[in-house]
């Protein structure tokens, strides 16, 4: 039996039958926060009540959630030992150029700006299915739920539907970059995207358990965690549609980010020489800098702009859409499983209920 077997099968409970999956925290805190069925409730619950947010709130809430996992993407790359050393243009090239970018764009192409924006439209639900992917994949393999390469691709196609949706959704991706680009679709090309969009809606809603069936029928037993990120990755695209998707999608993957981002880091912490701090001052610490670091992003950056006498409206859309491409690419590098110790983090055991 394999190292990672013998970790694994000691605390993975089952639901009539199927896996649960083997937690990092509990079982509870896993399906909630990191899994999205908190998400579930709040939007049911907004849902039904027609509940919409006061838009006096929905600046402190941006900040410390979505805002602040941006930013902890940033924390936790310059918090990896020998960072600069291991990724020296990441940590120190690339937010140069992105400065750099960003300056003159605003100052001799302003009218790039729209198009910045859009590709950070575009690519955001690619992002999060990319990271609905990699949570599902990595509760399998912290579950002794060992996926070939054809288990991978059905699982990542489940994963990019939603994605796919989002490009074809009405009012949003492709026609969102065709009207930044001043192009006005034919009509028959419109009713042709509405239509796939409802077809790809439906998919996206059902590929998660036709997956299942068909891991089920080659011998794999995927854990209730991975498909409920799956399903839940879904609906935000979908049927969150009627009740701001973008907003509510953006404010749960943040929450769901800050968790296991800080997580890790507790872990990587927590192990080394000399550690002094409990896992409650790792992740209060981690989490502290992500906001500061969130306000200083989203808010001293453009406002130090604007006061320099660039456009107000551009230079805060810019920031948006700049900031988010650099989250992207750092999240690329920071979440490489293959190399401890995100590797040992994964396989290791859960924390335990009073840490």
């Amino acid at each position: 039996m394999s190292t990672l077997s013998a970790a694994a099968q000691p605390t993975a409970p089952t639901v009539r039958g199927m896996a649960l999956g083997r937690p990092f925290v509990s079982p509870l805190f896993d399906l909630l926060v990191i899994g999205g069925g908190l998400s579930l409730i709040v939007g049911a619950t907004a849902w039904a009540s027609g509940f919409r947010l006061s838009q006096a709130h929905v600046p402190a809430i941006l900040l410390f959630g979505n805002f602040a996992h941006f930013a902890a993407s940033t924390v936790r790359l310059y918090a990896t030992p020998d960072a600069v050393h291991r990724w020296p243009f990441l940590t120190v090239g690339f937010p140069v150029a992105c400065l750099v970018a960003f300056t003159a764009i605003l100052t001799f192409v302003p009218g790039l700006v729209p198009y910045v924006f859009a590709v950070f439209l575009v690519w955001s639900p690619y992002h999060y299915a990319a990271q609905t992917y990699g949570l599902a994949s990595m509760y399998a393999y912290r579950s002794d739920c060992r996926l070939d390469d054809d288990d991978k691709r059905l699982l990542r196609a489940a994963c990019l539907l939603p994605f796919v949706w989002a490009l074809l959704r009405p009012q949003g991706g492709i026609g969102v970059v065709l009207r930044h680009l001043g192009i006005a679709g034919p009509p028959v090309l419109e009713t042709l995207r509405f239509g796939a969009g409802a077809a790809v809606s439906t998919l996206a809603l059902a590929a998660p358990l036709a997956v299942v069936a068909l891991l089920w029928r080659r011998g794999r037993s995927l854990p209730l965690i991975s498909l409920g990120l799956v399903v839940v990755n879904a609906i935000w695209w979908t049927a969150f549609n009627y009740i701001n998707a973008f907003f509510w999608a953006a404010l749960f993957h943040g929450v769901q980010y800050l968790a296991i981002a800080s997580i890790f880091h507790v872990r990587e912490r927590t192990r080394r020489p000399g550690n002094r701090h409990g896992p409650l001052v790792h992740a209060g610490t981690f989490y502290g800098a992500s906001v500061a670091l969130a306000y200083v992003l989203f808010v001293a950056w453009p406002d130090a702009y604007v006061a320099l006498g660039y456009d107000a409206r551009l230079t805060p859309q810019l920031v948006v859409a700049v900031i988010n491409i650099h989250h992207f690419v750092v999240d690329a590098y920071v979440w490489r499983l293959r190399r401890d110790p995100n590797y040992r983090t994964v396989v290791d055991g859960a924390v335990p209920a009073g840490a």
